[in-house]
């Protein structure tokens, strides 16, 4: 069995299990901040105010990652007024509703929550996949 030598006379760990605690504490890390994404969206859909969006537009896409293969996305078109400390702004703002068969019309309406400063990057509060 090797033994490595230890790093630290105060802590008595090996250079092995500092590397294994690193990548742990990466993973913690990173899975806190995926974590902490969903909880502020939560928060958006339970907080802030909601509007209805009417697919106006819909069509399919092909995206190109630069690593995997080429995969086909359904975007649509979708209009909408926000509500921001009083005023009204009309939105027209380009999404993805997901992957192939989507389960939405043009016509539809969609539950969303728009964000109080700008159009962009409405939250959808239904799943439409189906």
């Amino acid at each position: 069995m090797h033994n490595d030598p230890k790093s630290s006379f105060w802590l008595r760990v090996t250079d092995t299990e500092i590397k294994v605690m690193l990548v742990a504490l990466e993973l913690a890390g990173f899975f806190f901040v995926m974590w902490a994404v969903h909880e502020a969206n939560v928060w958006r859909v339970h907080h802030f105010p909601h509007a209805e969006a009417t697919i106006t537009r819909m069509w399919n896409e092909e995206v190109h990652p630069s690593k995997g293969a080429p995969y086909t996305v359904t975007l649509a078109e979708i209009i909408f007024v926000r509500t921001h400390l009083g005023k009204s702004y009309n939105c027209d703002e380009t999404i993805e509703i997901g992957r192939p068969p989507v389960h939405v019309l043009v016509g539809d309406h969609l539950d969303i929550v728009p964000k109080s400063g700008t159009c962009y990057n409405p939250l959808i509060t239904k799943d439409v996949l189906g």
